[in-house]
């Protein structure tokens, strides 16, 4: 028994008719007294009876006409709810972000603003289980279709203080100081931790979190000092001050990564490099 085999029986017991069945299912009336005939052998019961010159369904007629009745509902039900789930697959962005996540939420609020009927799906640092179709990320070695390197230097935040110079100071020179810091599963805060390692000593961390607002607000109060994008993760606020390391190698990249092409992925994806675009240039640093 298949679909149209269940879709010929219902209409034949809804007209109890062959010849007004057979036109609406456009369909000769041999072939489909043929498939009523097969139903009722796979079945081993009569399912019509003849009255006069028309046909009446049996009790097991009936019987089974709502039993298909409900199977055909389900599968109609199901099938709508598949094409649902597969176009809204194909609605869907999946960004995994591990870096710049100011400047990528800030792309998604402006791009949403055009698109909204697309949704977005957002997976912060961790482990990426899944392919997405857009990542950022600082370290990430995972395979693309295009990929855009943005550069920036890190710079050291310090309680603001009264004539305090702005002149480029040494990595060295921090080795003694209290640091507040992102937390060591953060890319940035490894980034930082080799770079310092390189340099000769590890940083005393004092304060540590997963969350930069609170890094600011640690370094604005003078609990300690810390290391700060130039430009992804924007102003410090009036508290901080930026100070430009000697150290030329102090930078961080930061990768934006089209992994799964679609229509909108790609057009999410050049949205978010322009934003980036311009705040990687801009002339003046945020100090």
């Amino acid at each position: 028994m298949d679909i149209q085999q269940i879709q010929y029986f219902l209409d034949v017991a809804k007209t109890e008719h062959m010849t007004k069945s057979s036109e609406r299912l456009h369909i000769a009336q041999p072939a489909l007294s043929r498939s009523i005939s097969r139903l009722e052998r796979e079945f081993g019961v009569q399912l019509f009876a003849r009255k006069g010159r028309g046909i009446k369904l049996t009790t097991e007629g009936k019987l089974l006409q709502q039993k298909l009745s409900r199977a055909l509902e389900e599968i109609d039900q199901a099938k709508a709810e598949l094409a649902k789930t597969a176009f809204q697959q194909k609605q869907t962005i999946h960004i995994h972000i591990g870096a710049a996540s100011l400047l990528a939420i800030e792309a998604i609020s402006d791009w949403m603003k055009l698109h909204p009927h697309v949704h977005i799906e957002l997976v912060q640092a961790g482990q990426i289980e899944h392919t997405p179709d857009i990542l950022l990320d600082s370290t990430s070695s995972h395979p693309y279709k295009e990929c855009h390197v943005f550069s920036e230097r890190i710079m050291v935040a310090v309680p603001c203080e009264p004539k305090q110079e702005s002149n480029a100071i040494s990595l060295a020179s921090l080795s003694d100081q209290p640091f507040i810091s992102l937390s060591g599963s953060v890319g940035f805060r490894k980034t930082c931790d080799a770079l310092c390692a390189a340099s000769g000593f590890v940083p005393n961390i004092s304060l540590e979190s997963d969350n930069p607002d609170v890094v600011r607000k640690a370094i604005a109060l003078g609990l300690g000092v810390g290391f700060w994008p130039e430009r992804s993760w924007g102003s410090p606020g009036e508290k901080v001050r930026l100070i430009p390391l000697s150290e030329e190698s102090f930078i961080r990249k930061v990768n934006v990564l089209l992994c799964e092409e679609s229509t909108f992925s790609r057009d999410f994806y050049h949205h978010l490099i322009s934003l980036m675009d311009r705040v990687f240039s801009l002339k003046n640093p945020v100090t």
